[in-house]
């Protein structure tokens, strides 16, 4: 396993060798340069090593016109696939064109493509080279939560609901409009905890709303990156998670897996996205349709007093070992 030199598994065969992926200065020009860098580091250690099987993760999309034909000497020698977590990329940078013409590059490379669910209709996912894989995403296991933070929201929501935003704060989320909706709900608290986006109004602007609606008490921001300790609590803490993110949302949540063994109850955006196919298909959440304010609000009416979601058939399908078994067993059978 190759992965960047701050990351924090030490397991059994890891290598890292790639470049720090959480700079602290001159962000823009790291990122430049660590899609230059990775690859090439990488293809270092490729052009050395025997015949397998390697899966990129999360790798440099945006530069893959440059080392695409260098992994291409060696497609016979090794096997490539690629995790599609997010494979809805219109609004990666630099523009829709360029990224696109990069996701065409990237894949014509790839013998397996991994998705969650559902696979966005574009151009780029028709080649002839790469064969596409539904697998669940998995459950991500948080640890124990940070009791500090946990305390201090269980001490300021006084055992009334506590209604959660998680991960990174941006528009799409529809944080403005869980705002409204707390001013209809006078029992309920809200929480947006995560590190804000590249949109930098977005927090003064959360704030400024929350002051003129006189909600100071019941809307608390938490806008820095949380440990994975506090992202525990945060979920501890709540009695609803909000995934009622508008329609520009396309893919599966990593906040969707990060919830699910805490079992808890879901507000989620009804649209053309595979965590809504999955709420459906195991009945783990109140769908809404998108940016419907209105019905939003009918449906937290009902979350709030409702009865939790039983979530034992979703993580009986959505464990890592039937990610891994899909996987290997399809692989194999194409030997």
């Amino acid at each position: 396993m190759i992965l960047p030199k701050n990351a924090h598994y030490e397991g059994d065969g890891c290598m890292k060798l790639l470049a720090h992926d959480q700079p602290k200065r001159l962000k823009s020009f790291h990122f430049l340069w660590r899609q230059l860098f990775n690859p090439i580091r990488l293809f270092l250690n490729v052009r050395t090593s025997g015949s397998s099987t390697i899966i990129f993760n999360d790798f440099e999309q945006i530069s893959a016109f440059l080392w695409v034909w260098l992994y291409m000497y060696f497609a016979n020698q090794h096997k490539y696939i690629i995790v599609l977590h997010d494979p809805d990329r219109d609004d990666y940078p630099p523009s829709r064109s360029i990224s696109s013409w990069c996701m065409t590059r990237l894949l014509s490379m790839m013998d397996y493509g991994l998705y969650h669910e559902q696979l966005p209709q574009k151009k780029y996912y028709v080649n002839s080279r790469t064969r596409y894989l539904n697998v669940p995403h998995g459950i991500y296991q948080l640890p124990e939560s940070d009791r500090y933070l946990l305390n201090k929201l269980n001490t300021r929501t006084e055992g009334k609901p506590l209604i959660l935003i998680l991960g990174a704060i941006r528009s799409e989320k529809n944080p403005k409009m869980a705002i409204d909706l707390v001013t209809e709900f006078p029992d309920t608290h809200l929480l947006i905890a995560g590190k804000p986006s590249n949109q930098s109004n977005i927090i003064r602007e959360l704030k400024r709303q929350i002051e003129k609606a006189e909600l100071r008490d019941r809307v608390k921001i938490i806008d820095r990156f949380l440990t994975y300790e506090e992202m525990s609590a945060c979920i501890n803490a709540s009695d609803i998670i909000w995934l009622n993110y508008s329609h520009m949302f396309k893919s599966q949540s990593g906040i969707f897996s990060s919830i699910a063994s805490f079992k808890k109850k879901l507000l989620i955006c009804d649209g053309d996205n595979a965590m809504a196919s999955i709420a459906r298909r195991f009945n783990v959440g109140q769908l809404v349709e998108p940016d419907n304010a209105k019905e939003a609000k009918n449906k937290l009416k009902h979350l709030l007093s409702a009865k939790d979601h039983d979530w034992s058939e979703y993580l009986t399908y959505a464990s890592w070992e039937k990610h891994v078994d899909l996987v290997l067993n399809t692989i194999s059978s194409d030997k």
